[in-house]
């Protein structure tokens, strides 16, 4: 797992040829960032 995040919001680890994409954790943790963001406001 390469999902990551700090204080400040969610993060992705590309590797060094910058090709991995976003996989569906990746997503449904930005996701959930977006909506808690979008209802604070």
């Amino acid at each position: 797992m390469r999902s990551c995040g700090s204080p400040y919001g969610p993060g992705h680890v590309a590797d060094p040829d910058n090709r991995r994409p976003i996989d569906p954790e990746e997503t449904e943790i930005c996701r959930a960032f977006g909506r808690r963001l979008a209802e604070t406001g």
